[in-house]
C-alpha cells in the first residue's frame, strides 16, 4: 500500500481532485426539506493511494448515500447536498480550490438551500460541519453523531501550511462560540463509554437548544444502530423532544432503542442486516 502523504503541500492526486466540486446536489422534490449532509475523516481510509483511487477516483463516493435513499428521509424531502472534505482536516480548506475556507462553504451551502427547510447531518469531524453549518445557517435542526465541538484534533502542521496560523487561531476553532445563539437545534448522540466524546457532550449540554443522547456504546461515535438513524433523522421537533425527555440522563440501549423507534415491520431485515454486519467485523479483528 502507497502512502497517500496526506499532509504534503505537492500532492498531484489530491490537488487534481481539490479542483472538483466535492459537493453533489440532487433534486428529490417530495417536499421541502433540504437535507445537508457532511462526511467524516472515514470518507477514505487508511490513507492510501489505493484506498483513495477506490473510494474517490473509481466509485466517486460521499458518505451517507445509503441511508439518504431511504423512504422516511426520502419522503419529504426537497433536495440532498452530499458535502466532502478530500483533505480529512474538519473542512478547514472547504471542499476545493474556490470554496476554500469554512465561510465560502456556508455561502456556498446558504445558496444551495434557499428556499429550503434545512437539515444538517454528519458523524465524526462531519458532525463538526453539521453543527458548524446549523448554527450559521439557523438549521431547523442538526443530527450531530460525536461531531468534535473544538478543533483540538487538526495537525498543527497542517494548519500552518494550508492557513498559516495555529489552529487554535481559526476563526471557528471552538463552536461553542455559534452554538448557543443559533435558533438550530442540535440532537448530539454519543457513545457513554467514550471518555472524550461524553467530555464533548458535557462541554455544550448547558445549552437551551442542544439535547444529548448517550448510548452504550464505547468506540468514537458508535451510538444507535446505523439502519436506525433513517427513522430518527427525518423527525420533527415534538418528536425529538419527546424522545429527550424519555431518555435524559439515561445510558441507552442502542437495542431496545431500535425496537422503540423503528416500525415493527423493519424489526425482522434490519436485525439480521445488523447482526451481519457484526458477525464481519467480529471477524475482521480476528483476522
Amino acid at each position: 500500500m502507497t502512502d497517500l502523504r496526506l499532509w504534503e503541500p505537492d500532492n498531484e492526486l489530491l490537488t487534481e481532485w481539490y479542483h472538483k466540486d466535492n459537493i453533489l446536489v440532487k433534486d428529490i422534490g417530495r417536499g421541502d426539506k433540504c437535507y445537508i449532509f457532511f462526511a467524516s475523516n472515514d470518507i477514505y481510509y487508511p490513507n492510501t493511494v489505493e484506498m483513495f483511487t477506490d473510494r474517490i477516483v473509481n466509485k466517486d463516493r460521499f458518505e451517507w448515500a445509503n441511508m439518504s435513499a431511504s423512504r422516511e428521509i426520502m419522503a419529504d424531502a426537497g433536495r440532498f447536498i452530499f458535502v466532502r472534505d478530500l483533505y480529512k482536516q474538519w473542512y478547514i480548506t472547504g471542499v476545493n480550490n474556490k470554496t476554500d475556507t469554512h465561510d465560502k462553504l456556508i455561502d456556498r451551502l446558504r445558496d444551495l438551500s434557499d428556499g429550503f427547510r434545512m437539515i444538517t447531518v454528519g458523524s465524526s469531524a462531519g458532525g463538526y460541519m453539521a453543527a458548524l453549518a446549523g448554527a450559521l445557517l439557523n438549521a431547523e435542526a442538526c443530527f450531530d453523531f460525536s461531531g468534535q465541538i473544538v478543533l483540538d484534533s487538526v495537525r498543527t502542521d497542517f494548519c500552518r501550511r494550508m492557513r498559516g496560523c495555529r489552529p487554535e487561531e481559526l476563526k471557528y476553532y471552538d463552536l461553542k462560540s455559534v452554538i448557543p445563539g443559533s435558533t438550530c437545534l442540535f440532537y448530539y448522540f454519543y457513545p457513554e463509554y467514550n471518555e472524550r466524546d461524553k467530555a464533548i457532550y458535557a462541554s455544550i449540554a448547558e445549552y437551551e437548544n442542544v439535547y444529548g443522547f448517550g448510548f452504550n456504546q464505547k468506540n468514537h461515535a458508535a451510538t444507535m444502530m446505523a439502519g436506525n438513524m433513517r427513522f430518527i433523522v427525518p423527525r420533527d421537533r415534538k418528536y425529538m423532544l419527546k424522545l429527550y425527555k424519555r431518555y435524559k440522563d439515561r445510558v441507552i440501549n442502542n437495542i431496545l432503542f431500535f425496537f422503540r423507534t423503528a416500525p415493527v415491520y423493519m424489526w425482522i431485515p434490519i436485525g439480521f442486516r445488523e447482526a451481519g454486519m457484526f458477525v464481519k467485523r467480529r471477524l475482521g479483528k480476528e483476522d
